[in-house]
C-alpha cells in the first residue's frame, strides 16, 4: 500500500508539472568586440542541466522549458566563462537572452599574430563538457603547424607519431591503431569516416586495383586532398559517436570549412621539397554570407628524379543565407579537387617504369537548418560528389618468348608468343557518390529530466561506371606464373545503395549530481533491394538486402562526481559496408599452354593455349562490425586538468584476401584444331585470391592528457599526451597454402598441404611532450614537442601451430582433415616448420624526437611561421632482429630534419582594401 502511494504521489507530481504550459529561452551569442557570433558555443541551464549549442549565426533556443528562474552559462574556448542568472520563463510565453562573450584577457587572454587568432592552445576546458572521447582541432593550431593537409592535422591526435608535413607520401587516418598486417591498417582507415561541412567522404566504389601502384581501394581516402588552409576547425571523435553517424568503425573526422565573412588572405609556404599557396576570403552579396578558397600545393619525392612529384588544386565556394526570417537557414558548398600523383620515366631506368594518377573530384553540398518552432528542428545535407579517376603504369616486360592469349572466355585457341615488350595500362573510372541525410530534433527541457529528441535517416548510393581497365592484350601487364590478364569495363559493375535509420534520447538530469545520458540505436542496411512488410508479422527482416543488415545501439553516460570530478562510461556498436571491389573483384584468368613449338620463323611458330576464367563476384559479400567499450575519469585540480581513458574495440567480419588454391590441367591435344581425344598429360597447382569476411581484430589500450591553464608570469602552457596500445589480428577461417608439392608415404601421393592463417600482435607506448609559450608584445607563439616511443613491439601469433588442416590432391580435391587426427604420425610429414628468427619478439629501444614551431607577427595582419621537425636530427637507426641468420636489415624510424616556413598577409590590412560588400 505504501509503494502504490509513492507510486501515485509521483505520478501526480509529474502531471502537475507537464500539465502547466511550458514556455521558451530564444537568444543570440555574440562576441561583445567583434558583434560575430562564435561558432558552436555551448549554452546550458544549470538548473536542470540542459545543454544546446548555438549555430553558425549565434542563435540558439530551449523549447518546452517548465516555468521558472534559472540560470544560463555560457562557454567557448578562448572566452571568458558567461554566466545569465534570473532569467524568468513564464507559461506559455518566450524569453530572450542575449550573450555577449568577452576574449579572455591575462592568465589565458587570446590575441591575434597577424590574422591567426591564438585561442585553443591557451585555453584548453579542463573538463570535457560532453560524454564521447573526442579532440577539437581550431585553425590556429593548424595553421602552426603549417599542415598542407587534413593528414598533417591529425598528428595532433593522441598516440600518432610525427612525421614530414607534406603530400609527398600517402596520408590515411587510423586511430587508436598500431600496425599489425596490411588489412588491419586498411580496416582501420577505411572504418575511419571523414565528414566535410556534414557530408561524408567515401571510397567504397574505388575500383583501382590490379594497377601494380599504391592505390587506396579498399582502404581509407587519401587525406592529401583535404588542404588545411581552408579548414576552421577538426572534431575527432575516438570514443563512441551519436547514432547520427554511421557506416563506420574506427571513429569520425568532422571538418568544417570557413564560409564566414572575412577580408582576403593570402599565404605561401615553402620548404625544402613542398611549396603551397592559398588565397581565401569572404563577402556579402545580397545579404548573404559568400566565402571562397583557392589553394595550390606541390611536393617533390626525390629531386634525382625528374617528374616524381605530387601537385593538388583545390577550390571552393559557398553561399549561406536565412530564409523565411531566419527561421531557415541554408548553406550551399562547391568543392574543385585535382591531383596530380605523377613519376615520369627515367631515362637511366632499364625497367622503364612511370606512373600517373590524375584524378579530379566535384563536389555540391547542401546544408538547411529549419526552425520549425515549438516542434523542433529539421535538419539536412544532401551532396552528389563525381570523381574522374584516371590512372597510368608503364613497365618494360621481359617474358622469354611466352605464350600468351587474348580469349576474353574459357576454352582453347591457338597463342601469341611474346618477348620483350612495354606494358601501358590505364584504370579509369567515373564515380559517383550522391548521399541525403534528414533528421528531426526538438528539445524538452524538464524540471527532473530533460530530453533531447533525435530521429533521421541516411541513404547513400555508390556507383563506378567508368571505362575500367584498359590496355592492349597483346602487350598484358605484367604477371606471374600461368596467370593471364584481361581488360575490364566498370560498366557492368552495379552501384551499391546504402541506408540508415536512426533515433536517439539526450536525457539530462540530476541523481544527486548532474548527469548526462546519451543512448540510441541505429539501423544500417547495406545493398538495399526492396522491402518485406510480411516481415513484421513472420518475425523476418522487413528489409532486403545484399551486404548485410546491422542493428548498433550505442550508449554514453557522463557523471559529475564533483565540481572537479566526473566519470564517463560508455559501449557502442558500429558497422561498415564492403567496398565494390570486395564485392565484385576482376576476374581471373589462367592461360595454360598446352602445346608450344618456337621457331626462328614467325610463320612455324606454333603454341596452344586453354584459358580457364574464375569468377570471384560475391554479391552477397558482407559488412563487418566492431564493438567499441570505453571508461574514462577527468580531474581538474586547480590549473590541471587530467583525462584518463581505457577502450577496448573488437573487429569482427574484416575484410581478408583468402589464397585459395586451383588446379589447372594441361592437355595433349593431337586432333587440332579439332578438341576430340584430349587428353590430359600433366596438372598444375596455382592460386587464387578471395575476398573474406574472416579477419578478427582486438585493440585496447589507455589514454593520458594533462594539460594546464596559462602559468602566470612565464605565459606557457603544458600539455602532455600518453597513448598506449595493443592490437591483435588473426583471420578466423584463414588457411595458408605452399604450391610445392610433399611426397606423403603414408597417404602413397603427392599433395599441396595447408595450415592455419597465423596472426600478430603488436604493442606500443608513446608520449607527446609539448609547451606553448605566448609573449603577446611581441606576437609570438613558440611551441616546443618531445614525442617519446617508449614500446615498439611487435610478434607473430599463431605460428605455433604446426598441424596441417587439409590438403589439396593430384585430382584437385579439397581433403579435409578431422582435428582429432591431425596430430596422427599420418599427416607428420606435412606438418608446418618456421625457421627458429620467426619466433623473436621485434622489441624496438625507446627513442626521441624533438620539433620546434614559431609563428610570429611581422606587422598588422601579417605573420611569419617557422618549424623544424627532429632538430637534432636523431634518425633513431634501428637494425631488425627478427632476419633470416645472415642477413641484416635496418629501417629509420625518425624522419630525417625538416624544416618550413610559412607567411601570410592580410590584403585589407596591406593594401587598405575593405570587406567586400554587394549591395
Amino acid at each position: 500500500m505504501k509503494k502504490l502511494a509513492t507510486i501515485i504521489s509521483s505520478l501526480l507530481i509529474a502531471t502537475a508539472l507537464y500539465s502547466q504550459r511550458p514556455g521558451r529561452i530564444k537568444g543570440i551569442v555574440l562576441d561583445l568586440e567583434t558583434g560575430k557570433p562564435p561558432d558552436g558555443c555551448i549554452v546550458k541551464i544549470v538548473e536542470i542541466g540542459t545543454t544546446t549549442f548555438a549555430d553558425t549565426s549565434g542563435r540558439f533556443e530551449f523549447r518546452n522549458v517548465p516555468a521558472g528562474v534559472y540560470t544560463l552559462a555560457f562557454m567557448f574556448p578562448g572566452y571568458s566563462r558567461t554566466i545569465i542568472s534570473n532569467q524568468v520563463v513564464e507559461e506559455g510565453r518566450t524569453t530572450f537572452v542575449e550573450a555577449q562573450l568577452l576574449k579572455e584577457r591575462a592568465g589565458g587572454d587570446v590575441f591575434f599574430i597577424g590574422g591567426i587568432e591564438v585561442t585553443s592552445a591557451r585555453d584548453k576546458e579542463l573538463l570535457p563538457e560532453e560524454a564521447e572521447t573526442k579532440t577539437r582541432i581550431t585553425s590556429a593550431e593548424i595553421e602552426h603547424i603549417q599542415a598542407s593537409s587534413l593528414g598533417d592535422v591529425l598528428e595532433l591526435l593522441p598516440g600518432i607519431e610525427i612525421s614530414t608535413p607534406g603530400l609527398r607520401d600517402l596520408k590515411q587516418a587510423k586511430l587508436r591503431h598500431t600496425e599489425t598486417s596490411v588489412e588491419a591498417g586498411n580496416l582501420a582507415s577505411f572504418g575511419t569516416q571523414v565528414i566535410i561541412d556534414g557530408s561524408p567522404l567515401s571510397n567504397i566504389a574505388n575500383m583501382q586495383v590490379d594497377i601494380g601502384m599504391m592505390t587506396t581501394a579498399g582502404s581509407g581516402v587519401d587525406l592529401r586532398q583535404i588542404p588545411a588552409d581552408n579548414i576552421e576547425y577538426v572534431e575527432v571523435i575516438r570514443g563512441i559517436p551519436s547514432v547520427k553517424y554511421g557506416d563506420l568503425t574506427s571513429g569520425v573526422i568532422k571538418v568544417h570549412t570557413k564560409s564566414n565573412v572575412r577580408p582576403p588572405r593570402l599565404k605561401y609556404k615553402n620548404n625544402p621539397n613542398t611549396q603551397e599557396a592559398n588565397l581565401g576570403g569572404g563577402l556579402k552579396i545580397f545579404g548573404s554570407d559568400a566565402s571562397y578558397n583557392v589553394n595550390w600545393a606541390k611536393s617533390i619525392r626525390d629531386k634525382r628524379i625528374e617528374g616524381d612529384e605530387f601537385s593538388r588544386i583545390a577550390l571552393q565556394a559557398s553561399l549561406k543565407n536565412r530564409l523565411f526570417k531566419g527561421a531557415w537557414l541554408v548553406t550551399n558548398r562547391l568543392y574543385y579537387t585535382r591531383a596530380f600523383d605523377e613519376k615520369d620515366e627515367d631515362p637511366i631506368d632499364r625497367s622503364r617504369t612511370a606512373r600517373y594518377n590524375r584524378e579530379w573530384t566535384l563536389r555540391y553540398t547542401h546544408n538547411s537548418d529549419i526552425d520549425i518552432g515549438d516542434k523542433g528542428r529539421i535538419k539536412g545535407v544532401a551532396s552528389a560528389n563525381y570523381t574522374k579517376q584516371n590512372s597510368f603504369y608503364q613497365k618494360l616486360v621481359s617474358r622469354d618468348n611466352a605464350v600468351i592469349s587474348d580469349r576474353m572466355t574459357e576454352g582453347t585457341q591457338e597463342g601469341t608468343f611474346v618477348g620483350v615488350y612495354i606494358s601501358k595500362y590505364w584504370v579509369k573510372g567515373d564515380v559517383w557518390n550522391i548521399y541525403l541525410d534528414l533528421n528531426w530534433g526538438n528539445l524538452y527541457p524538464g524540471r527532473i529530466l530533460s530530453h533531447n529528441l533525435m530521429i533521421g535517416t541516411n541513404w547513400r548510393y555508390e556507383v563506378n561506371n567508368g571505362p575500367g581497365r584498359i590496355f592492349d592484350v597483346l602487350y598484358p601487364p605484367p604477371t606471374s606464373g600461368m596467370r593471364g590478364d584481361r581488360p575490364r569495363p566498370y560498366d557492368d559493375v552495379p552501384g551499391i545503395l546504402l541506408g540508415s535509420f536512426y533515433a536517439e534520447d539526450e536525457i539530462s538530469g540530476r541523481l544527486w549530481r548532474d548527469f548526462t545520458l546519451n543512448i540510441g540505436v541505429r539501423q544500417e542496411i547495406y545493398g538495399f533491394k526492396g522491402v518485406n512488410l510480411g516481415g513484421i508479422f513472420n518475425h523476418n527482416p522487413v528489409f532486403i538486402c545484399n551486404n548485410g543488415l546491422f542493428l548498433n545501439p550505442r550508449i554514453n553516460f557522463l557523471y559529475r562526481l564533483s565540481d572537479n570530478t566526473q566519470l564517463r562510461v560508455g559501449y557502442g556498436k558500429s558497422s561498415k559496408g564492403p567496398p565494390l571491389y570486395n564485392i565484385y573483384p576482376n576476374p581471373r584468368y589462367f592461360d595454360v599452354v598446352d602445346t608450344s613449338a618456337w621457331s626462328l620463323d614467325p610463320d612455324e611458330r606454333f603454341s596452344i593455349v586453354t584459358t580457364y576464367i574464375y569468377n570471384r563476384t560475391n554479391e552477397r559479400f558482407k559488412g563487418y562490425t566492431q564493438d567499441k567499450y570505453e571508461a574514462s575519469l577527468d580531474k581538474r585540480i586547480g590549473y590541471v586538468g587530467l583525462s584518463l581513458t581505457a577502450y577496448y574495440n573488437r573487429t569482427k567480419g574484416g575484410f581478408t584476401s583468402q589464397t585459395t588454391p586451383v588446379v589447372l590441367f594441361q592437355y595433349s591435344r593431337p586432333n587440332w584444331p579439332s578438341l576430340e581425344g584430349s587428353t590430359v598429360k600433366d596438372t598444375i597447382f596455382s592460386r587464387i585470391q578471395k575476398p573474406m569476411n574472416w579477419v578478427s581484430i582486438d585493440s585496447k589500450g589507455l589514454e593520458a592528457t594533462l594539460v594546464t591553464k596559462e602559468v602566470p608570469h612565464l605565459n606557457t602552457v603544458f600539455s602532455l599526451q600518453g597513448s598506449y596500445n595493443t592490437t591483435s589480428s588473426w583471420d578466423e577461417n584463414g588457411v595458408t597454402f605452399t604450391l610445392s608439392e610433399r611426397r606423403v608415404d603414408s597417404l602413397g601421393t603427392e599433395v599441396v598441404p595447408c595450415w592455419k592463417s597465423t596472426g600478430k600482435w603488436s604493442e606500443k607506448l608513446m608520449f607527446d611532450y609539448k609547451l606553448d609559450t605566448f609573449v603577446e608584445p611581441l606576437g609570438v607563439w613558440i611551441t616546443l614537442v618531445g614525442e617519446q616511443v617508449v614500446w615498439d613491439r611487435d610478434r607473430y601469433t599463431g605460428i605455433d601451430d604446426s598441424l596441417a588442416v587439409g590438403y589439396l590432391s593430384k585430382s584437385g580435391e579439397m581433403v579435409y582433415i578431422p582435428e582429432e587426427e591431425r596430430a596422427s604420425p599420418k599427416y607428420k610429414e606435412i606438418r608446418r616448420i618456421y625457421d627458429d628468427y620467426k619466433y623473436i619478439i621485434e622489441d624496438r629501444p625507446i627513442k626521441w624526437m624533438w620539433n620546434v614551431r614559431i609563428t610570429k607577427s611581422l606587422f598588422k595582419g601579417s605573420e611569419v611561421s617557422f618549424f623544424a621537425n627532429n632538430i637534432f636530427n636523431d634518425r633513431a637507426i634501428y637494425s631488425l632482429d627478427r632476419v633470416y641468420p645472415g642477413s641484416s636489415s635496418h629501417s629509420y624510424r625518425n624522419p630525417s630534419i625538416y624544416y618550413g616556413l610559412e607567411v601570410s598577409l592580410i590584403l585589407e590590412d596591406i593594401f587598405n582594401w575593405p570587406y567586400w560588400d554587394i549591395f
